[in-house]
Formats: C-alpha cells, structure tokens, sequence
C-alpha cells in the first residue's frame, strides 16, 4: 500500500497546501537566518576599509594614435599592468607596509581614459596608503624602464587625478541578510518539502479510494478525550476533527 502512496506522487496543490498550512514556521525560519546573519555582519566580522584613487591618462598623447579603440586598449593594458607583481611590490615598498600585507586591489576605467583604484583591507590607513602606492609604483616603473614593451604605457603618460583621503566601510550587511532570507526560506521549505514525502497517512477518503478499489461508507471524526469539554453537545463533537 506504501508503494502505491509513493507512486501518487505530490501534486503541487498539495505543496502549497502545505506551504500555506506552515507559513509561520516558514516566516521564523527566514527571521532566525537573516537576524544570524546580520549579527555576523555587524558583531563578529571584521569591517573591511575600501580607499579609492583614480588615474588619467593622457588625451593628448593618445589623440594622435589610432583613434579610441587604441587608446581604451592602452587603458586596458595599465589596469593589467598595475596588478603585476613589480607593481605591487613596489606599492608596498613605496607604503613602508610588509610583504604579508592583507589587501585586494580592482580596477575599473567605465570607458574612459580614467582609471578608477580600489583597495580594501582591514585597516583604514593600509587602504589608503596603497591606493596612491599604487599610482605612485606604476608611474616610477613605466618612466625609469627601458623594455620596448612599456613604450605604450610611456606615451600614454598616466597621472595621478584622484588621490584617496578617506575611505569607506563595508560590512556586507545587505549582502548578508539576503543570503540569510534565501536560506531561511530554503530550510524551512526543504523540511517540510520531507515531511511530505515521508508521510503516508492517508488525508482523503479518495486516496483510500484510490489505493483500494472500495467506496467509503464512513469517517470516523477525531477525538481529543484528553481536552473533551463535557457539555458540548453531541453536534459539535461531530464537527470536530
């Protein structure tokens, strides 16, 4: 008989039966995972530190080249370049940091000559100190080389626009409490997703029906004799289920 249930399947009006039957748990389940996430985010991690600094290359130089698609890619090669070991060693170098120095460095130009520095750590100063150690590394790098190879970069000219004087925080809150919202939602679906396929008790007089081939003549209401009120009357011990 088991198998038979089994082989039924779940319908997706029962799903959202379901569903609709445990919203409450559903809506603790997600309050639970975003409220832990959000502690994380504000109590137990660590705030990371984001210095920004921009360099502009220069329009004069790259106007008498080969239009803008040369000079977008001389741009594109100063973002690789500036990620380069020799630049950041020398960045470090330059901000009197350790070799050890935790920090992630990205690049960005949106298109235009303008090349955006970011650099984030655990520590505000470290971020801002690098973030201009690295204009300053690449700058010396390109004007004191003689490799035929920087001979792009050295017409492109790049100067510092932008210097980073402070920095921004970031703690990841929003990011956090999302995940913890999708995850709330997740575990108390995938609970009670289980619970339904591992429960073969029979709801409906159709599925007895169905899985025996006989009419049903009778359902015999549920009773709580242990809560039973014993001045209800005949008619609403019926009606309860």
């Amino acid at each position: 008989m088991n198998e038979i249930r089994e082989e039924e399947g779940i319908s997706l009006l029962d799903i959202f039966n379901k569903v609709k039957q445990h919203i409450v748990f559903i809506i603790i389940s997600i309050v639970m995972c975003v409220g832990a996430m959000g502690f994380y985010s504000v109590v137990i991690k660590k705030p990371q530190f984001v210095a920004r600094s921009s360099v502009m290359m220069s329009s004069n130089e790259l106007a008498g080249q080969s239009g803008l698609n040369y000079s977008l890619s001389i741009v594109e090669t100063y973002e690789e370049f500036l990620q380069s070991r020799v630049v950041r060693e020398e960045a470090l170098r330059l901000a009197q940091l350790p070799k050890n120095t935790q920090y992630s460095l990205s690049t960005s130009n949106n298109g235009t000559l303008i090349v955006y520095i970011s650099v984030t750590s655990y520590d505000d100063v470290v971020s801002m100190k690098l973030a201009n150690a690295f204009i300053e590394a690449g700058t010396n790098i390109i004007s004191t080389s003689s490799e035929t190879s920087m001979k792009a970069l050295k017409i492109a000219s790049p100067y510092l626009l932008d210097e980073a004087t402070s920095t921004s925080t970031s703690r990841g809150l929003v990011k956090n409490c999302v995940i913890g919202f999708a995850l709330g939602a997740i575990i108390a679906c995938a609970y009670i997703f289980l619970r339904m396929l591992i429960d073969n008790t029979y709801t409906k007089p159709e599925e007895i029906e169905n899985d025996l081939g006989v009419s049903v003549l009778a359902i015999t209401p549920y009773v709580d004799f242990d809560n039973l009120d014993g001045r209800k009357s005949i008619k609403n011990l019926l009606k309860k289920k």
